[in-house]
């Protein structure tokens, strides 16, 4: 018993906690199987068929310009994945490009990987990667 403190406060603060952190939780389980859901995941605005921004657009033209088989979530519909893939990957912008729950990158290394003729090898060679092996740079490996 601590001089001020209530058992029963302590008990509803750590209550209190305990959820916040079950709703955290949870939410990291979305993202890490939303990313996974598909070998390549393009995250942007919009759909492929309707971009609704120039750099989803140019990401989803360089995509298939490239014959990359993939799928796209529209974070325009979902605010809590566009905020938490932000706050995770540490990448501010979007599209977000990720292969086998790994982030590639946004439009900028897209672009770049596809004038200099790489994008297709650097998706081959992560779509080879071992899943069991697979690390990200932001997944705990407590969480993988």
């Amino acid at each position: 018993w601590i001089e001020g403190w209530q058992p029963s406060e302590i008990s509803k603060k750590l209550e209190a906690l305990h959820h916040m952190m079950q709703n955290q939780i949870s939410e990291l389980h979305r993202l890490r199987d939303l990313v996974r859901s598909h070998d390549v995941m393009l995250f942007m605005k919009g759909d492929k068929a309707r971009p609704r921004c120039l750099f989803s657009s140019a990401a989803v033209r360089i995509l298939n310009e490239t014959n990359i088989n993939y799928k796209t979530f529209d974070i325009l519909g979902d605010a809590r994945v566009r905020s938490g893939l932000k706050r995770l990957s540490a990448w501010p912008t979007y599209p977000q490009l990720y292969v086998k729950g790994t982030l590639l990158g946004g439009h900028d290394v897209l672009e770049e990987l596809h004038e200099t003729g790489l994008l297709r090898g650097e998706i081959d060679n992560a779509l080879v990667v071992d899943n069991a092996k697979l690390t990200t740079l932001f997944w705990p490996t407590w969480y993988m």
